[in-house]
């Protein structure tokens, strides 16, 4: 780093970079945005009305100029790739949004090249922040849970009006690289394993194959099913199912990480002490409609990514842990377009 300050550009300039990374970056310490990047005139002037000082181009050439540290990458899907390549070949840190690429020919090189350059490659994975998942996480590491048996997701959006490059497969839409790839990352990463195979159906209602339907084998005999969609309606549901409990991650109506112990006579006891809690207490159901207000997976994954361009320190979800998700999604449509189940090449623990 030139200065005590990490001098940041912001590649795209979508809702989610918007919403999401721009006010986070602005608020973390130590960290001056420096510029923006989006070949959209109308996104262009909409971050200069939101940040007058700051430096607003049509590339991702012209930022890099500016005499950068680091880039946030969330330009779209089909562009991530080549995006993140550039910055890397000019020596700067990368947090990259999910998915790492559109196909695992674009992730195994992009992750070469992460491999050959000194700079800092973390992926876009924020699920792994959060506060709920990482107490499922330290549940199930920690035996909590017993021996785990079984995961299910459901993740699903309401049907909108999505953007052009969301509806085409080739641009990087679809539910399986949108949505699958975090609670597939969760499974990965909460049980440090990766699938030996996936069986997968990939259907195409509102937008091309927006609904998937996954089940994944993982060693020691772990099921996993997934169901994800972009037209199903809100819901984003995490389950880790274990010998002696479940953990529950129910990001949409929870504040927190829920246990229900294995005894249908004890879990009977909890949902009756959560129902006397919820009359009880008006405060309870505020937690439940607003804990998305107070969610802080995206601070907290930038921040750690802040830290690590800092210390030269590793840090993960990184481009090597992208490349073992781009080899599962990848086996995904495999199995989606033969109607077999595939093995998933194996290399190592996420």
């Amino acid at each position: 780093m030139k200065s005590d300050l990490l001098r940041l550009g912001l590649i795209g300039f979508g809702n989610a970079a918007r919403w999401l990374h721009f006010p986070v970056l602005r608020r973390i310490s130590g960290v001056r945005l420096i510029g923006v990047a989006d070949p959209s005139p109308e996104r262009r002037a909409e971050a200069a009305k939101l940040a007058s000082k700051i430096l607003v181009c049509e590339d991702l050439s012209s930022l890099v100029s500016a005499g950068l540290d680091a880039v946030v990458v969330c330009s779209p899907s089909a562009l991530h790739a080549q995006h993140a390549a550039e910055a890397l070949a000019a020596g700067l840190d990368v947090y990259l949004e999910k998915p790492m690429a559109i196909s695992l020919v674009e992730a195994e090189r992009l992750t070469e090249v992460f491999r050959n350059s000194n700079c800092i490659g973390m992926l876009g994975l924020n699920y792994r922040f959060g506060e709920m998942q990482k107490t499922g996480c330290e549940a199930v590491q920690s035996g909590r849970l017993g021996n785990i048996v079984a995961i299910r997701g459901i993740f699903s959006a309401q049907a909108s009006e999505l953007p052009a490059w969301k509806r085409r497969r080739e641009q990087g839409g679809g539910a399986l690289l949108d949505l699958a790839v975090h609670h597939l990352d969760l499974a990965c990463w909460m049980t440090r394993s990766i699938p030996n195979s996936v069986v997968c159906q990939i259907h195409s209602h509102a937008s091309e194959e927006d609904t998937v339907f996954l089940e994944a084998e993982f060693p020691a005999g772990i099921g996993a099913q997934f169901f994800v969609s972009l037209c199903a309606g809100e819901n984003d549901v995490f389950e880790i199912h274990g010998t002696k409990a479940r953990a529950i991650i129910d990001r949409h109506r929870a504040d927190r990480c829920e246990f229900q112990p294995a005894g249908l006579e004890r879990v009977r006891f909890d949902r009756f002490s959560g129902a006397t809690a919820a009359f009880f207490n008006p405060g309870y159901w505020w937690q439940k409609f607003n804990h998305h207000q107070r969610e802080g997976s995206y601070r907290h994954a930038m921040e750690a990514f802040v830290q690590a361009c800092r210390s030269r320190q590793p840090v993960h979800p990184d481009f090597s842990d992208g490349l073992r998700l781009a080899r599962i999604l990848d086996a995904a449509e495999r199995s989606s377009a033969t109607g077999r189940r595939i093995p998933v090449p194996q290399g190592g623990l996420p």
